[in-house]
């Protein structure tokens, strides 16, 4: 390569380095549970946290964690859903 090409080169790739950087300050990202939740009022989610939580062991706490919610009569829950019980159906 000649020292016109490599300068053609390194000023596609300044370019493209420029555009790129412009386009990355208008990359939006959300923090929080808000992604998670829903426009419904009263509304409570629990949000489990472990390495793999869908691993048989966290499955089964998230089915006892609902059972053991749903007993307790003064939280007035209507209804509880988890990724738990769509693998156990």
């Amino acid at each position: 390569m000649d020292r016109r090409s490599i300068a053609t080169v390194i000023l596609v790739c300044l370019v493209a380095t420029v555009i790129f950087a412009g386009g990355a300050t208008m990359v939006i990202s959300q923090t929080g549970t808000s992604s998670f939740t829903e426009d419904t009022d009263g509304t409570t989610q629990l949000l489990q946290t472990a390495s793999n939580v869908l691993a048989k062991e966290q499955l089964l706490y998230m089915l006892e964690a609902q059972q053991r919610l749903s007993a307790r009569p003064s939280l007035e829950i209507v209804e509880t859903s988890s990724a738990a019980q769509v693998v156990a159906r």
